[in-house]
């Protein structure tokens, strides 16, 4: 993280899962499902599921 106030640099970590980041990256949740729904993974294509739940 860089203070341009100060002009300092700190180091900063997070505890943050890949969902959370990803959403953190889009803005908020909302636009972050829209961003995975606009472009679904080859993984794991819209509709599908593992089979658990």
């Amino acid at each position: 993280m860089h203070n341009t106030t100060k002009d300092e640099d700190y180091r900063v970590t997070h505890r943050l899962t890949d969902r959370q980041r990803s959403a953190v990256l889009a803005g908020g949740v909302i636009p972050a499902l829209a961003a995975r729904q606009a472009s679904p993974s080859p993984e794991r294509p819209v509709g599908s599921h593992d089979g658990s739940g």
